[in-house]
């Protein structure tokens, strides 16, 4: 589950690095930008080109929503990216005219991330299918719906 950080406005944005300790190195987290109004396709492709330029490892490509107009950073703790983050997006200025809130939020990595715990699980049940079949005389095939 996404634990909420922090959230701010566009005059304390600075303040996103005042965060990075809450974050373990390869924690993943993401910083939502909320927009007065949309912004050109060329802004959030350049802030993707910036971020990765500055070593942020990014999780996802910046993507912006148009629903409520939002930019969505995702990334992976590796360096003091809220640091990078903050500055990034305040250097454009046709971005920071159209900030009004932030929200940093850390984000449970993904299943395939955790080490292959599907698979581990699955394993587990086999041998256990197996073992089971073994100790109660029955065939595997009749246990797993053969004849």
């Amino acid at each position: 589950m996404a634990e909420l950080i922090a959230s701010g406005n566009v005059w304390n944005l600075n303040s996103l690095g005042d965060y990075e300790s809450r974050f373990a190195e390869g924690d993943r987290g993401r910083v939502d930008l909320q927009l007065h109004y949309a912004v050109p396709s060329q802004i959030v492709s350049g802030l993707d080109s910036a971020l990765r330029a500055a070593g942020v490892k990014l999780t996802q490509r910046v993507e912006q929503t148009h629903s409520t107009p939002t930019i969505r950073i995702h990334f992976q703790k590796a360096n003091p990216a809220l640091v990078i983050i903050a500055i990034a997006a305040a250097a454009s200025i046709v971005l920071i005219a159209a900030v009004f809130a932030w929200q940093l939020t850390k984000v449970p990595a993904p299943l395939a991330a955790i080490g292959g715990g599907i698979t581990i699980i699955i394993i587990i049940a086999i041998v256990g299918v197996l073992a089971l079949s073994y100790f109660s005389g029955k065939s595997p095939v009749s246990l797993i719906g053969g004849k």
